[in-house]
């Protein structure tokens, strides 16, 4: 197996195989003693940068997390989200090629998750960089080039987020009618499968363009109607259901 272009287990490559990988865990490596930018600074150390390096790093990485108002805290003061940012700029100091994401917005508001996706696209677009990230927030997903669902260890779906929906989630209408023996009768008489729940009817459509003829034909019973999109959730619901197409 190769990393970026090295061997795996080959001695002479395992250093720079190291010197590739960045990884954000769900658990922090910083001590809360150091301030945030000692505790970046002893980091980048432990890959043997220069001096001019290390300075050069810290000034790119600082940029990207906007570390300004926060480096000279003790990194056991900071906010849940602070110390977010501080523990991916510790992984990024060394300017990895490859990053690994252990869920990395668990915990977080919306304002700082909104955040850090920002910050990791905006570097993955302007570096190339390689992003593998571990999710249960499932339409984190819907940005990836390519998503793998795994259970129990092993890759029980694979593709990208668009082919996933396609293929594993449906869209969903949900009708009130002014009448509701009349709309469970059009119902019928359409030969539609549907569920009911405090009179609002859901049924799956095909598409949009379905949807749009099925709310032609029933305009007249209408009082209102929501057509909902599928989601990722629903992807990965009904893989681990085994509702496989």
């Amino acid at each position: 197996m190769k990393i970026n272009g090295y061997t795996l287990d080959a001695k002479q490559d395992n250093a720079h195989i190291r010197q590739s990988i960045g990884v954000v865990f769900q658990q922090s490596l910083l001590d809360e003693r150091l301030t945030v930018r000692e505790n970046i600074l002893h980091r980048g150390r432990a890959y043997r940068l220069s001096k001019t390096q290390l300075a050069e790093n810290y000034q790119f990485v600082s940029k990207y997390l906007h570390l300004a108002d926060i480096e000279q805290q003790k990194y056991g003061t900071l906010s849940g989200g602070q110390k977010r940012r501080a523990d991916i700029t510790r992984t990024l100091i060394h300017r990895p090629a490859i990053l690994f994401l252990d869920e990395p917005a668990t915990g977080l508001d919306p304002q700082t998750r909104q955040f850090v996706w920002q910050t990791i696209k905006q570097l993955q677009e302007e570096t190339n960089m390689t992003v593998f990230l571990t999710t249960h927030y499932m339409e984190e997903a819907t940005v990836a080039n390519e998503v793998v669902v795994l259970k129990q260890g092993q890759i029980i779906a694979q593709g990208t987020p668009d082919a996933l929906k396609t293929q594993y989630a449906h869209d969903q209408m949900a009708l009130v009618f002014h009448q509701r023996e009349e709309g469970l009768q059009w119902l019928v008489a359409q030969g539609l499968s549907y569920t009911e729940k405090l009179n609002i009817f859901s049924i799956r459509v095909k598409s949009t363009l379905h949807a749009l003829a099925l709310l032609q034909q029933a305009e007249s019973l209408l009082a209102s109607f929501e057509v909902v999109k599928g989601t990722m959730d629903d992807v990965f619901i009904h893989i681990m259901e085994g509702d496989v197409a």
